[in-house]
């Protein structure tokens, strides 16, 4: 065996835990809900900044209005500083319910199903979120 380890961390395939944090009585509890968090900077998620920005490229295309470099700028940053809910969920590489649920969403793991409970609880995507930047801290470095 060798002494060298950089073989053992895959940045592509690395995802890491999230125990979602609920709170109660102004205190911080587990939820008992596990997230498999990857990089912001994955694959799925490039391919989804890439049709985000098409989409808005071609429009302003079909308006004949030229982008500022500022504009191209923002569109270039959007999955490190603002990733739309479609992004961010390509960051859950899956999730662990066990027996809980949470109102109307469903908790069988599918990128739609994770698209939907980020856009409609806040508190969960805020926690996705930090940790997809943690990780892409870490995977980066």
């Amino acid at each position: 065996m060798t002494n060298d380890i950089s073989d053992l961390f895959i940045q592509e395939e690395a995802s890491f835990p999230l125990e979602i944090m609920g709170k109660k009585d102004g205190e911080e509890v587990s939820t008992g809900v596990t997230f498999q968090i990857r990089d912001l900077h994955n694959m799925d998620t490039q391919k989804e900044l890439k049709r985000e920005r098409n989409k808005s490229l071609g429009k302003r295309i079909s308006t004949k209005e030229n982008l500022t470099d500022e504009e191209v700028g923002a569109m270039m940053s959007i999955a490190t500083t603002d990733p739309t809910d479609a992004m961010l969920a390509y960051c859950v590489t899956g999730w662990d319910w066990g027996d809980k649920k949470i109102g109307k969403y469903k908790t069988a793991y599918s990128h739609e199903n994770v698209k939907a409970m980020l856009s409609g609880v806040p508190w969960i995507r805020q926690q996705v979120l930090a940790k997809a930047l943690q990780v892409t801290d870490f995977t980066m470095a």
